[in-house]
């Protein structure tokens, strides 16, 4: 009797540890080998909350002694309120709002089929 509770609680501990997890990161749920780096990208951009719209022109997955990454390059429609916060950095301004050949370096770290953003910057 005592070894089910202590099988419970740890059910419980463990679906709770999940949860946070999810609700901190928000990770990507990846069920297919295939566009790794682009639903990577996607779920990174949709994340940020601040966009109208973007486009991903290309991504792709490669290793360093630092980790994994995905190197994306898209172009983003910022809503109106942080063009400026999104105008920064790499990329140039294209027509109607659009910032356009943006890059983000994206390391994730793979557990199960989650795919959870570690960190991401514009240069590695």
């Amino acid at each position: 009797m005592k070894m089910q509770n202590k099988y419970k609680i740890m059910l419980i501990v463990l679906i709770f540890i999940t949860i946070n997890l999810y609700l901190i990161f928000k990770p990507a749920f990846i069920f297919s080998d295939e566009n790794i780096s682009n639903k990577i990208s996607s779920n990174y951009l949709e994340k940020q909350g601040s966009l109208s719209d973007y486009q991903i022109n290309s991504s792709k997955i490669f290793n360093t002694n630092k980790g994994t990454f995905v190197e994306t390059r898209y172009n983003v429609k910022p809503k109106a309120l942080v063009y400026n916060e999104w105008n920064a950095g790499n990329g140039v301004e294209g027509y109607n709002g659009w910032l356009i050949n943006k890059s983000t370096c994206i390391r994730y770290q793979k557990i199960g089929f989650m795919y959870i953003t570690i960190e991401s910057f514009t240069e590695l």
